[in-house]
């Protein structure tokens, strides 16, 4: 996602993005603005010091459980039809995050896992397999369990969930 210069709407995405939840240091990176403003931001938007800490190392690493598998599915498939054949821009990323959490107010995705994904998902680190069973495309990610097989149906049973 390329960074632009400082203005009035990259001011208001920055703080957007800072609100949906993303860590101010990839916010300060991605949008090129200084970490000690981002941070002073992030303080003023959420009454608390920012995370501390390393993240993951992708968003296949936060997948846990089945119901992780879908949602990150759910989030990656809204991103690519927000995201189309257009060049990835932080607004696709803000708009993608604002539909999911319309979609599912009482579990949001955590921004800075939606940033990861989208990166992932960019760089052809996550992809989408279509499932033989039910038909569904789903994440795939070849080092991660949860993501080797379709997490929308259990195809060995026939059920779907």
């Amino acid at each position: 996602m390329p960074a632009s210069p400082i203005n009035l709407k990259n001011m208001n995405l920055a703080c957007r993005m800072l609100e949906l939840g993303v860590r101010p240091h990839l916010v300060s990176h991605v949008m090129a603005f200084p970490h000690n403003i981002i941070t002073d931001w992030y303080v003023q938007i959420t009454g608390q010091r920012p995370k501390r800490g390393q993240l993951r190392d992708g968003a296949a690493s936060y997948v846990e459980t089945r119901r992780d598998a879908r949602r990150l599915s759910i989030f990656c498939a809204i991103y690519q039809d927000e995201k189309g054949s257009e060049t990835p821009s932080v607004e696709h990323l803000v708009t993608s995050i604002e539909r999911f959490n319309n979609l599912y107010p009482r579990k949001r995705i955590d921004g800075t896992l939606a940033w990861m994904a989208v990166r992932d998902i960019d760089t052809g680190v996550l992809t989408f397999r279509f499932c033989k069973s039910c038909r569904l495309p789903y994440l795939y990610y070849l080092g991660r369990e949860r993501l080797r097989t379709c997490s929308f149906c259990d195809s060995r049973n026939g059920r779907s969930f």
